[in-house]
């Protein structure tokens, strides 16, 4: 198996590293994170961190890389299939209800929100990969959703999903950027993103209009 520089890494303290290039990042965005500044804060040499990344899009990787592993040893996506009865708003409730909690109360995935909102419209690399990842579930659910006539269906799938993937990544950015996943009080409740999903998407008498 080929070593990634993730596990080359590791024993030179790969979680710090972590850190002080999230907070270098919020603190001035990508363009203006100094890698003499994340290097010293790390407490590592230049040619120790060289040998592992070569770059500024390198590092965003790795960290981004290391942030999904650590938040999918305690918490991954549930099925597809699991989203295909008559439970399907249920679950979609338990699913965002998990992942506000989570958001709140673990480090990683506030660092890889923090990370993704530096650079919410050209994510890349890693980055990117995730994202369409995430946009291939969340279109496959709709349709599980669709086939249990609990998701109206008088839209393209395709458009559907990329509404739903929109809104849900404006709702985290605007929480991100008004403190919400550090606990501050923004005004709406962890519930809200499935009451807003309802309204967009469930089938009734009115979805056949």
């Amino acid at each position: 198996m080929t070593e990634t520089p993730g596990h080359r890494i590791r024993d030179q303290r790969l979680d710090t590293l972590v850190r002080v290039t999230v907070d270098e990042i919020s603190r001035v965005g990508i363009e203006g994170a100094s890698l003499n500044r994340i290097i010293a804060a790390a407490g590592m040499s230049k040619s120790s961190f060289y040998h592992f990344v070569d770059s500024k899009a390198a590092l965003i990787d790795l960290v981004t890389q290391s942030l999904l592993d650590d938040v999918a040893r305690r918490w991954t996506a549930p099925a597809v299939e699991s989203f295909a009865g008559d439970d399907f708003w249920e679950r979609v409730d338990t699913v965002l209800a998990e992942l506000a909690a989570a958001s709140a109360a673990d480090a990683a995935l506030q660092r890889l929100g923090d990370l993704f909102a530096a650079q919410p419209d050209g994510a890349v690399g890693v980055q990117q990969q995730f994202l369409a990842s995430v946009g291939r579930w969340v279109h496959d659910v709709l349709g599980a959703g669709r086939r249990a006539g609990q998701v109206r269906d008088d839209l393209p799938l395709d458009l559907q999903a990329q509404i739903v993937f929109a809104v849900l990544r404006t709702v985290d950015q605007w929480v991100l950027a008004h403190g919400g996943h550090r606990g501050a009080d923004v005004g709406i409740d962890e519930t809200e993103p499935a009451r807003l999903l309802r309204r967009l998407l469930r089938r009734d008498d009115r979805s056949a209009v």
